[in-house]
C-alpha cells in the first residue's frame, strides 16, 4: 500500500515538475451489461410523490463510455465518463411510462490487473466516486401521467469493483450507489469490459541533457 501511496503522490506532483518518476497514460473504451438498475426521483412535489418516485430494470441495458488512465505497473488513476440507456425501466407499482438514462462521471483508483498497466497480476479491484445524472420515464407516458414532468437529477456516487484481465483488455463486476437531495437515490450493478483505444505512452519528468564535448 505504501508503494501505491508513493505513486499517487507522484501523480499529483506531475504539474510541478518536482519528480523524476516515469508514468504512463492511455485511453480506453468500455461497454458491458447491467444486471440491475434502480432510481428514485427526488421528493420535489406532492404530484411526484403521488405518481411514485422509483423506476428500475434488469438485464435491459448496455452502457458505453470512455476513460483516461494515468499510472504505472499495478496502480492507476482513471477519469471516466459514460452513458447508460435502459429502454425498459419502469415502476412496477405505479406504471407511468418506460425508459431511463444515466450519465456517470467518476474518478477512480485501480489496483492490480484492472489498473490497465499490470504485467504481473491477473486479478484486481477499483474504488472511486463522482456524480451521476439520471432521468426516468423517457417515453410512452400513460394518459393519467401526461402532465408529469420528470427532470434530470444528480446523485453523488461511490463505486467498488473487482475484476481481472491483461494489459489490453480488462473486465470487472461493479456496484455503484448514489444519494442526492430530497432522498434521491441511484443503484447500478453489472459488468464492464475495457478495451484499449491507445497504447501506453510515457510521461517523463526531470530529464537531464548533458552537453557534448567538442
Amino acid at each position: 500500500m505504501l508503494r501505491y501511496l508513493k505513486i499517487l503522490i507522484a501523480f499529483l506532483c506531475l504539474g510541478t515538475g518536482s519528480i523524476h518518476a516515469q508514468l504512463k497514460f492511455k485511453t480506453q473504451f468500455y461497454t458491458g451489461f447491467d444486471l440491475y438498475n434502480w432510481y428514485k426521483n427526488p421528493r420535489s412535489s406532492a404530484r411526484e410523490c403521488e405518481a411514485g418516485l422509483s423506476s428500475g430494470s434488469a438485464l435491459s441495458s448496455v452502457p458505453i463510455g470512455t476513460r483516461l488512465l494515468v499510472g504505472k505497473d499495478n496502480f492507476s488513476i482513471s477519469a471516466e465518463a459514460g452513458a447508460d440507456l435502459q429502454f425498459f425501466a419502469l415502476d412496477v407499482n405505479h406504471f407511468k411510462g418506460l425508459g431511463a438514462v444515466a450519465f456517470p462521471l467518476l474518478l477512480k483508483m485501480n489496483f492490480g490487473a484492472v489498473s490497465g498497466f499490470s504485467k504481473t497480476k491477473l486479478v484486481g479491484w477499483s474504488l472511486g466516486g463522482g456524480i451521476q445524472y439520471q432521468k426516468t420515464e423517457l417515453f410512452y407516458l400513460t394518459e393519467d401521467y401526461k402532465d408529469l414532468e420528470r427532470k434530470i437529477f444528480p446523485t453523488y456516487i461511490g463505486e467498488i469493483a473487482i475484476g481481472g484481465g491483461v494489459r489490453g483488455f480488462q473486465t470487472s463486476y461493479f456496484v455503484r450507489v448514489g444519494f442526492g437531495k430530497l432522498q434521491a437515490t441511484s443503484v447500478n450493478t453489472g459488468f464492464y469490459f475495457f478495451l484499449d483505444l491507445s497504447g501506453p505512452k510515457n510521461q517523463k519528468q526531470g530529464a537531464i541533457i548533458e552537453p557534448r564535448s567538442i
